[in-house]
């Protein structure tokens, strides 16, 4: 109230800045500027802790060693929430990893090395990948054929994607291998029912330090509400489990079916022939010898899942 007749009010202004919720408490909106003799005091009531960042890591050695595939998701939530960010992500990684586990009981080994990278305080900077980067920085460039990522894994139906442009043909190629969820049209994949918009990438999520400072082309995928659909409670105790089960049933079908998608389709991309990956290779440093595959990390956050 206290800037109540400084400068014009929103009623000069178009309709975004109408509709404000204290004016049934005598606040005009004025915008100002303030008076000299206002004094304003903003208090942050804030826990301020120093606590640890635990990044947990898989590698499974592919036969052409100096070829690195990362695979990343955060799993710290803004809030107590977290469903659709980044748990729904969390769960199809999990879901990648478990497949692949039992390839590998049958038998399987990847062309190429791949990483599974669970991230540690990605809300609070992005500070688990990017210290992993830094301290891994020689290998991954040396060795880095593509960063692919998973926030926000599934909070609709629609497939989106945001990808350096050397992949985008790996991706249209994994979106045409895999179901959709929509199968209002039986057996349509992914390809079909997707507009083949890919959006550049920019920053917000952990692929931030593998693009901008290693230099690694990076792709970050998910399925999104369309303008039709439930609202998301973006960071807020309202993306919950609660949420995500209480959707109409139409919706929770397809989300759940999304999930699964996901799932399948960041594995195929992860499994791509070399013709996908190897356009920009010539640009590399030398590779590294097979010898020095084995970054030397800490035991509590390492785990070699096979040789």
């Amino acid at each position: 109230m206290a800037l109540n007749g400084y400068g014009p009010d929103v009623s000069a202004f178009n309709k975004y800045w109408q509709g404000g919720g204290l004016g049934y408490k005598g606040v005009d909106y004025n915008i100002g500027p303030s008076p000299d003799s206002l004094v304003l005091n903003l208090v942050n009531e804030v826990e301020y802790v120093t606590t640890p960042v635990w990044n947990v890591i898989g590698i499974i050695n592919g036969t052409i060693p100096d070829e690195i595939v990362v695979l990343g998701n955060h799993r710290d939530a803004w809030v107590a929430g977290g469903a659709g960010d980044p748990n729904s992500g969390s769960a199809a990684m999990n879901e990648v990893i478990r497949s692949f586990g039992k390839a590998l009981e049958a038998g399987w080994k990847p062309l190429r090395t791949i990483v599974f990278a669970s991230w540690d305080g990605e809300e609070y900077g992005l500070v688990g990948s990017t210290e992993w980067v830094e301290e891994y920085l020689p290998w991954l460039s040396a060795g880095g054929i593509a960063y692919l990522n998973v926030d926000v894994g599934t909070r609709g139906p629609n497939f989106q994607a945001a990808a350096s442009p050397l992949l985008n043909m790996a991706l249209y190629e994994a979106t045409g291998l895999v179901q959709s969820p929509n199968q209002t049209t039986k057996g349509q994949s992914v390809r079909d029912t997707w507009d083949g918009n890919i959006r550049t990438m920019g920053s917000g999520s952990d692929f931030t330090a593998f693009q901008d400072f290693a230099g690694i082309p990076s792709l970050d995928v998910g399925f999104a509400a369309g303008p039709k659909d439930p609202v998301y409670h973006y960071h807020s105790n309202y993306d919950s489990f609660y949420w995500m089960v209480s959707l109409p049933k139409m919706i929770l079908n397809v989300t759940d079916l999304s999930r699964t998608t996901l799932a399948t389709l960041v594995g195929t991309t992860t499994s791509l022939s070399p013709r996908y990956w190897r356009s920009w290779r010539p640009n590399l440093q030398r590779p590294l010898s097979s010898g020095s595959m084995r970054p030397t990390m800490p035991m509590a956050s390492y785990v070699i899942l096979t040789e």
